[in-house]
């Protein structure tokens, strides 16, 4: 008997079939980040643009993949092309975002020694890069796809950014791996996160999913390596959060300014959450200093 005969196969053909056929096809998703990334920066790409025609070559490919994932995943095919001439037109300006988070990153860490490098070399780079790419798309209503583009980055670089997650510009991931950061998070401008950071929600009640759950850290905000924010447990302008070598927690503002915060951290063995005292009352003489 030919193995398409056997019981078993029909069966799993029936259950097949009842699946979803609305899902975009997986194996898009890595050829589109690839094509999408090296139609921004020549570093990324497979060939060299040296003229307007050859950069058109390589945008017409990421948009025909594109078009490819999205075709399943949206009503309509126009609204599918749509969406892809409008991320063709988006492309100067993802260049320009992505491009201020690659400089932010070289100019905050001594051991890159071009922006180059941070381009081809950095795993951070690439997680944030693609988060740009998947948030826009989110933004334009695509369902599934901007998600498969973020786990793809997350499966490379270990880093776990949900596309729903708002960053501002000049983000910076050095290291990365191990980092969360929850749909609901807000990051505003010129924030700094290190390996093992989660911005993470208390409550994972399926009835809070329309409603914010993860934290908000405003502009200027470093928080070091294996910090757990939680929930509204946000950052104010301006700090630093750590765990110290010895487990204590520390918090301080760069301008040594008092303010009230309510902060969560976590090292491995050690948990905060819902702390909350003025800033002064920290000591911060053992900080590590900003770049």
């Amino acid at each position: 008997m030919s193995i398409h005969n056997l019981p078993s196969v029909q069966r799993l053909f029936e259950l097949r079939r009842s699946s979803s056929a609305s899902v975009p096809p997986a194996a898009a998703v890595a050829p589109f980040v690839e094509q999408a990334l090296g139609s921004l920066f020549p570093q990324l790409s497979p060939t060299p643009a040296l003229s307007p025609e050859t950069l058109g070559t390589l945008v017409g490919q990421a948009r025909e993949t594109l078009l490819n994932l999205l075709a399943p995943a949206v009503a309509g095919r126009d609204r599918a092309v749509q969406i892809c001439d409008s991320f063709v037109d988006a492309l100067p300006v993802l260049h320009s975002t992505i491009l201020e988070d690659a400089l932010a990153i070289l100019a905050g860490d001594p051991a890159a020694k071009s922006v180059d490098e941070v381009i081809v070399a950095y795993p951070g780079f690439y997680a944030i890069a693609v988060y740009r790419i998947a948030h826009w798309l989110l933004r334009q209503n695509v369902p599934t796809v901007p998600r498969m583009l973020t786990e793809h980055a997350h499966r490379i670089t270990g880093v776990d950014i949900h596309p729903g997650a708002t960053i501002g510009g000049s983000f910076v991931i050095d290291h990365g791996t191990g980092i969360v950061i929850g749909e609901t998070t807000v990051i505003k401008d010129h924030v700094k996160i290190y390996q093992g950071v989660t911005l993470g929600a208390l409550s994972v009640d399926k009835s809070m999913a329309n409603e914010k759950r993860h934290p908000t850290i405003e502009q200027n905000v470093v928080i070091y390596a294996n910090a757990t924010i939680l929930e509204y447990q946000g950052l104010a302008a301006d700090m630093r959060a750590v765990v110290n070598t010895d487990g204590r927690e520390a918090i301080a503002n760069i301008n040594q300014a008092t303010a009230e915060a309510r902060v969560a951290i976590a090292s491995a063995n050690r948990s905060i959450t819902g702390l909350e005292r003025p800033l002064g009352d920290f000591a911060t003489s053992s900080l590590p200093q900003l770049s």
